[in-house]
């Protein structure tokens, strides 16, 4: 396939980049290989960084990727290639929009920051103090702004989704679906406390969607407008409100696939209706311009979003000092201190990481859902030649393991799979993707090599589905792992 190339050019340079991608293993570099070698000039790094982008989307059939990078606290490059649209071969350039995914989470979390700074809320207001008596959330006197950006709010709006969705809970519907938006004081209204406050990590953007709700409350007015003349405008990124795309923007939009059987192949268009979480549509260059204001301290090219001291206050581990602060993750890959975070819906990948101490940082976008092996590989290649690390090509991602199972068959698989009281497994379908969760941690995406098959896309161990009767209901799953395999029962009355 001749894939066209398009690039924006530089605007200034700078030295050398850290950048980590923790669920795709890249942790390859060393300090010593780090500090000795010498940075590349920026049209070094470009030029690789073409031909590496070329040689991913040629191995994994990926239908386009875009990647900017941010050298010194500047975006310097934003380059796209493939196709936005496979179909009508529309090529992807640097203007093309793609989800962000939860990489939009950071960006709701300095809303809620800006709001502190202006004294108009604290980090330890209690939610139930900023919705009020009506919509209080029962039993959640004590879970505060803090709680629900770090995910520890030990709040759930799970039986909700499950009750509105027959087939299984979803935190995504088909764009053309025409079901009614599941509101703020809904959503509230429907969350349930299942954990204490700043104790388990639970992952949840219903919690980021309540964080967006606390903005319009707090500033009285929409979290789109809001948001996009407090924290985007500011920035230089062109938008009016982040959810709901122009259309001039829609013209420019890329379509979501998944690679199937080593081709591209279309999936439905979805929302979210939390979508302070993730579902909004934007370039490499706009958020690599947010996350170099992060890197800067809070500031880009003179407007200042944040203050120093609230960038470093998002970016430090929150309660037991697990690695994820306020909507950002941390991570220290070779002796130098990193922050990322990755996002995906169905059809969409991204991921940013970023190292503060430098000022340098990548951000990439792909519109494959089953495309976050070769992101965070592209993100690992374009650190290596920000350090001026050899321009050897990675290692080659792979999607082309990947069958398609049909959605009832995972419906069925769906569930709570308890191994022991302390380790437990949540598997639920979000559309045409399979998703895990174990022991109240991080979602992930499973991907199935078979129709009763699973592997995740970092580390070896896999799932293999099973039942105890041919033609009966699914009971247990085997995991596979290095040590030996082990059969692990499904929770009686956990279908999903």
């Amino acid at each position: 396939m001749n894939r066209p190339m398009n690039r924006t050019p530089a605007r200034r340079s700078a030295a050398s980049i850290l950048s980590r991608y923790a669920s795709a293993g890249l942790l390859a570099l060393t300090p010593a290989a780090a500090r000795q070698a010498a940075p590349h000039d920026l049209a070094t790094i470009t030029a690789s960084i073409e031909r590496e982008i070329e040689r991913t989307l040629e191995e994994t059939k990926i239908p386009s990727v875009s990647l900017a990078l941010v050298r010194g606290g500047s975006v310097v490059w934003t380059g796209a290639r493939g196709y936005a649209n496979v179909g009508a071969r529309v090529p992807a350039t640097a203007d093309t929009y793609y989800s962000t995914g939860s990489t939009f989470k950071l960006v709701t979390a300095t809303a809620i920051m800006q709001l502190v700074e202006k004294g108009q809320l604290t980090l330890e207001t209690p939610l139930n103090a900023i919705v009020g008596e009506e919509l209080a959330v029962a039993g959640a006197g004590d879970v505060t702004v803090r709680h629900l950006l770090s995910h520890r709010s030990g709040l759930d709006a799970f039986a909700f989704a499950r009750r509105l969705n027959a087939e299984g809970p979803k935190s995504t519907v088909p764009l053309w679906s025409r079901r009614p938006s599941i509101t703020p004081e809904e959503l509230l209204a429907n969350t349930r406390r299942v954990g204490s406050p700043g104790t388990d990590f639970r992952y949840s953007n219903d919690g980021y969607a309540i964080a967006g709700y606390l903005v319009e409350v707090v500033s009285r007015r929409s979290f789109d407008r809001y948001v996009a003349k407090n924290v985007l405008r500011p920035l230089g990124i062109d938008v009016d409100r982040p959810s709901v795309p122009s259309p001039s923007v829609v013209e420019h939009m890329a379509l979501p696939y998944v690679v199937a059987g080593g081709e591209p192949t279309p999936v439905s268009q979805v929302r979210y209706d939390g979508f302070a979480a993730g579902d909004v549509y934007l370039r490499a260059s706009d958020m690599a311009r947010f996350v170099a204001a992060h890197l800067n301290g809070g500031e880009y090219e003179g407007a200042w979003i944040l203050s120093r001291a609230s960038t470093e206050e998002m970016r430090r581990p929150q309660f037991d000092g697990r690695p994820y602060g306020l909507g950002v993750r941390s991570a220290n890959v070779a002796g130098h201190e990193v922050i990322h975070h990755g996002g995906s819906i169905p059809g969409f990948h991204a991921i940013y990481v970023a190292e503060p101490a430098s000022g340098h940082g990548v951000y990439v976008m792909a519109n494959a859902g089953n495309a976050g092996d070769a992101v965070g590989q592209l993100a690992h290649y374009a650190l290596r030649l920000m350090w001026g690390e050899s321009d050897a090509p990675p290692s080659k991602p792979t999607t082309d393991a990947v069958v398609p199972v049909d959605t009832d068959l995972l419906d069925e698989y769906a569930g709570v799979y308890v191994a022991s009281p302390k380790s437990t497994f949540v598997f639920s379908r979000d559309v045409e993707r399979f998703f895990v969760q174990v022991n109240g941690g991080d979602r992930q995406e499973l991907f199935a090599s078979s129709a009763t098959d699973f592997f995740l896309r970092t580390g070896s161990a896999t799932v293999a589905f099973g039942r105890d009767e041919p033609s009966g209901p699914v009971t247990h799953l085997i995991l596979h792992k290095v040590r030996g395999d082990q059969r692990v029962d499904k929770a009686s009355g956990s279908e999903v």
